[in-house]
């Protein structure tokens, strides 16, 4: 806990650079066009996780999205900004899409979700894989995670997502793979940076597999 802490105190300053701000409505009609704005935010790269089962046009170098639903349900954006220091920031709008009758009253203001640390973990990945001193196993990590998370879109495209549990197995199989390309007797330089990434990521509320895609890319980042 204190290493976290400690990360979290070091890494204040680059969060004060970049900010994910979505804005937008949160009910609409079906069939009604609904635009999602990020102008409000700052870094130097936006990245959207769109619902998969929707259909969206952006523009304006991502950083705007628009998208007309004719089914009623509750759909969920998240915007990752970062900057070219690699600091990240992570936010999420839910937009209530509704039957073509009158619009309800507005839901009261939940309370503030709590936003995922991804520029603490990717923080904390640079500083304990740089302990290790393998250039060429983090490069491997990195792309093994970010080969699992193509596939469980693939899958997620397909009507076939898996549960998180089998989400988290394949992101900790596709690392344990990656360490298995070193030689016999080395893994142990990674264990401490496996030790503290888990350890950090057992104390996170992951609710769904797009957080759950985002917090280990927000460590391949920093390897």
């Amino acid at each position: 806990m204190k290493t976290l802490v400690a990360f979290l105190l070091l890494t204040s300053t680059l969060l004060a650079e970049v900010s994910a701000v979505i804005t937008g409505p949160t009910v609409a009609r079906t069939g009604d066009l609904v635009v999602l704005s990020a102008k409000d935010a700052k870094g130097d790269n936006f990245s959207w996780i769109i619902p998969v089962s929707l259909q969206v046009m952006q523009c304006n170098a991502d950083q705007d999205l628009g998208f007309a639903s004719g089914t009623p349900g509750v759909y969920t954006f998240y915007l990752i900004a970062a900057d070219k220091s690699a600091a990240i920031d992570h936010t999420s709008h839910t937009v209530t899409i509704t039957g073509s009758g009158n619009l309800p009253d507005p839901p009261d203001e939940p309370g503030p979700t709590p936003a995922l640390p991804l520029a603490e973990l990717t923080k904390l990945s640079e500083t304990l894989s740089s302990q290790a001193n393998d250039d060429a196993t983090a490069a491997l990590i990195a792309k093994f995670i970010e080969q699992t998370a193509a596939n469980i879109k693939a899958m997620c495209a397909a009507n076939n997502c898996p549960t998180q549990t089998d989400a988290i197995s394949a992101y900790q199989r596709t690392i344990g793979n990656a360490l298995a390309q070193r030689p016999r007797g080395s893994q142990t330089n990674w264990v401490p940076w496996r030790k503290g990434t888990d350890e950090a990521l057992r104390k996170l509320k992951i609710e769904t597999l797009e957080q759950l895609e985002a917090v280990y890319l927000a460590l391949g980042s920093g390897l």
